[in-house]
């Protein structure tokens, strides 16, 4: 399942594979992108990609 929204230069994208969630968030154009994994069953997160 993904999920895209966006509000005003805010954005984000979210993907469940398994137990995990991808979340790709921005928060405008002159700002890095970055990809978060976050666990359902434990709640950790840990940041895959800052670009």
């Amino acid at each position: 399942m993904s999920r895209t929204a966006a509000a005003g230069d805010a954005a984000s994208s979210t993907t469940v594979i398994g137990d995990d969630v991808y979340v790709l968030a921005t928060r405008g154009k002159s700002v890095a992108n970055k990809i978060y994994k976050i666990n359902l069953k434990t709640n950790k997160s840990d940041k895959i990609v800052s670009f």
